[in-house]
């Protein structure tokens, strides 16, 4: 149950949500801006509907079949993007980056380690800004402490998840580092991109953020430290499960304490 959860395509998606939202929360000048929630959560879902297409698309290509229901996201979502570009310029263009990110990671980035490294951390990265430009936000500078952050984070992330499956990766020809270096040693270089994320939070003025996301970093480090995946099958997907909760909880508890102070 838990396994069959954790690849489901809506968990997936209101995951891929979480850092857009902390991102608008953190620009954001407060409540009175909680109405633009809808129209802004509404595009994130279909931007992360489209992404997802492409990825079934090239998840496994030598078995799959193309469906009519691959048609809409492919189509719909980037035309109503373009459609409303005018009223949001800057922020429909992150959300086009964003799908430029990681179509060609589906479609390239997961046959070679090093690209796989720079999309999921660009992705983090422009995760972040779609929230900071949906608030209304021009000046993305100020920002890139709490960005990097969340770059890092995703990296870290995307490193353990590689060690989780590269048995599954390498069945696919994927060229991730688990499978070019061993999952032993993929797993153990993981937390560096954390360490590096926890740098760039220490350097954020954003008390409230810093905090918030120091607690769910120190658990982060706790479950590493405890975790022994090499003898516990299910210890990654625990672990993985475990540090999904924990960023959601400080998210959770940032969006709350800047959208109702």
């Amino acid at each position: 149950m838990i396994k069959s959860l954790m690849k489901s395509r809506i968990v997936e998606l209101l995951f891929g949500t979480g850092i857009p939202l902390v991102g608008f929360a953190c620009a954001t000048k407060g409540i009175e801006n909680l109405a633009d929630l809808y129209w802004f959560y509404a595009f994130l879902l279909l931007t992360g509907w489209h992404v997802l297409a492409v990825n079934d698309i090239c998840f496994d290509r030598k078995s799959f079949r193309f469906s009519i229901k691959y048609f809409p996201p492919l189509v719909m979502a980037p035309a109503i993007l373009l459609y409303f570009s005018t009223q949001k310029p800057v922020f429909v263009l992150i959300l086009f980056l964003i799908i430029i990110n990681w179509n060609i990671y589906s479609v390239y980035g997961k046959y070679n380690w090093l690209t796989g490294m720079f999309h999921n951390f660009s992705g983090g990265v422009l995760h972040f800004l779609a929230g900071v430009a949906a608030a209304g936000c021009t000046d993305m500078y100020q920002y890139s402490a709490q960005a990097l952050f969340f770059g890092f984070a995703m990296l870290s992330g995307a490193m353990h998840h590689d060690a989780c499956h590269s048995s599954e990766d390498m069945e696919r020809d994927y060229r991730t580092g688990a499978v070019v270096f061993g999952k032993r040693i993929w797993w153990r270089l993981g937390i560096m991109p954390m360490i590096a994320g926890i740098v760039f939070l220490l350097c954020t003025k954003d008390m409230p953020f810093m905090f918030c996301f120091c607690f769910s970093s120190s658990l982060y480090l706790i479950m590493y430290s405890a975790v022994n995946t090499w003898k516990l099958n299910n210890g990654m997907l625990y672990f993985r499960i475990l540090c999904r909760l924990a960023f959601a909880t400080g998210a959770v508890a940032y969006i709350a304490l800047r959208l109702l102070k």
